[in-house]
């Protein structure tokens, strides 16, 4: 049985802390301090990995720039400055202009992390939702490639769906309240009425 929204939280998750304004001395030593803290304990120090950047996001915001899919994040931010939490499209996300081979791919495994760590994914504009839903549907129907520890392709695919097609009565009576359901999934569902 899975856990309850609020046994999820029972532990605070961590991630990396992203500043508006990173050129004050002060913060620059907190972050000196807890490197040298990681070393001195023998932790790893954190590394920066697009699982790293969507975790924290509020939303992130499926669009097309030259004709290509990316993702647009809406971060927390703290202003130095100010002392205050800024939410904003902090950061753009796109694969290289030399990668169009792996660009589904890549779009299902954002769309995969986005579905591990609850973001909810928002097409922008409303004319890219039926795109976005059909990259999400496939993660979620075929699943997404990702990298074991040696290097080799590993193919992963969610649970939730097993037996069920997208947008099908099964489909429906699987959701679970406690759940994210992905802006993609409702359009889909929408499309299946």
């Amino acid at each position: 049985m899975g856990k309850t929204r609020r046994e999820k939280w029972k532990e605070p998750k961590k991630s990396p802390a992203f500043l508006v304004y990173g050129d004050d001395e002060e913060v620059k030593a907190i972050f000196e301090r807890r490197r040298k803290e990681c070393e001195q304990a023998g932790e790893e120090s954190e590394t920066l990995t697009q699982s790293s950047f969507i975790e924290p996001a509020k939303e992130l915001i499926f669009d097309k720039q030259n004709d290509r899919p990316v993702f647009h994040l809406i971060l927390p931010m703290f202003n130095t400055e100010t002392a205050e939490l800024e939410i904003s499209a902090a950061l753009t996300m796109s694969l290289g202009e030399d990668d169009s081979g792996d660009l589904a791919e890549w779009v299902k495994v954002i769309l995969a992390l986005a579905v591990i760590h609850d973001v909810p994914v928002y097409p922008n504009p409303d004319e890219l939702a039926s795109e976005l839903a059909s990259y999400h549907e496939e993660m979620l129907a075929v699943g997404f490639r990702t990298k074991d520890e040696s290097g080799k392709d590993l193919y992963l695919r969610f649970n939730k769906l097993l037996g069920t097609s997208v947008g099908t009565l099964d489909h429906l009576e699987a959701i679970k309240a406690t759940e994210l359901q992905s802006p993609a999934e409702i359009h889909l569902i929408k499309e299946a009425s």
